[in-house]
């Protein structure tokens, strides 16, 4: 019936009868929908980037609508159908090889087929997309966390400075507590890449996160779970984390013990060469004390 109806509104131009529809259903019904919240989060999250501001207005709405009505468990398992229509609307792939010459610091995952998304321009929609989002790297599966992982870079890559700035702290919050933990290198890449976009975005929004950021960084150098490709995504935000570090000695210190000491690998040991290196070219006269 709700399908045909949906079908109905989509013949007669009219998707946001439909949607509102779904917001006032989800939010009074008085039986369990999951088994039908997938038709509705599809139908309702494609229009996110509607250029009707009205109509996204009401996507937000009805999105937040669908989610509460469900048990957080299953929350999760919308995650992969999230990323699919945020990568079916906004998001070009080319694969690990291809880098976007105007935008080389961007991982080269994709490029972008638009610059921000509509929901996430608007402050409301971030938070209540995010929620879910920080829910789900937290408790999911690892596939879901991964997942979960991806869709935070694109949040953050397809969002607004202003719509995103008071969620900056929580999902670098979510995002450390994950990433310190004992998982898979696949999970800790896209983490650290989504950590990198944070950075490259949104620096001044996560300074407050600044030690925890720091400590992140050059732990992973000894993490046994941190891969090559893992740690050269470390190299990259530890270089972009220099703008917003409170004192660059510590670092330094932190980095020479690593060298000199005999706990990490021998590629390990060039990585943190190469990130040494870097910040005593960019840093100069001010770091030779530290040295």
């Amino acid at each position: 019936m709700i399908s045909e109806f949906h079908n109905q509104c989509f013949k007669r131009g009219r998707l946001g009868f439909y949607v509102d529809f779904i917001a006032y259903y989800c939010t009074n019904a008085k039986v369990n929908y999951e088994k039908f919240a997938r038709m509705y989060l599809d139908n309702v999250l494609t229009l996110m980037n509607d250029q009707d501001e009205k109509l996204v207005e009401k996507v937000i709405k009805s999105f937040t609508a669908i989610i509460n009505g469900l048990q957080k468990e299953y929350q999760f398992t919308l995650i992969p159908l999230i990323k699919d229509i945020i990568e079916q609307i906004a998001v070009q792939p080319v694969g690990f090889t291809n880098v976007d010459e105007e935008n080389p610091e961007v991982p080269p995952f994709y490029k972008k087929k638009v610059a921000t998304i509509k929901m996430l321009e608007k402050a409301e929609g971030v938070k209540n997309l995010s929620a879910v989002i920080q829910n789900s790297i937290t408790h999911g599966s690892i596939e879901v966390r991964i997942d979960s992982a991806i869709c935070f870079q694109y949040l953050i890559d397809f969002s607004k400075p202003e719509a995103i700035k008071l969620e900056v702290i929580k999902i670098c919050g979510a995002l450390i507590r994950v990433v310190n933990d004992k998982f898979a290198p696949a999970l800790k890449l896209q983490i650290f890449h989504a950590l990198k976009l944070i950075l490259l975005r949104a620096s001044m929004n996560a300074k407050a996160m600044a030690p925890q950021l720091q400590t992140t960084f050059l732990k992973a150098f000894n993490d046994s779970q941190a891969t090559s490709l893992v740690r050269k995504v470390v190299v990259d935000c530890l270089i972009h984390f220099l703008k917003i570090a409170p004192k660059v000695d510590p670092i330094l210190k932190e980095l020479t013990i690593m060298i000199e000491g005999d706990k990490l690998e021998n590629n390990a040991k060039i990585e943190v060469s190469e990130i040494l290196a870097i910040i005593i070219r960019t840093n100069g006269k001010t770091v030779q004390q530290a040295i």
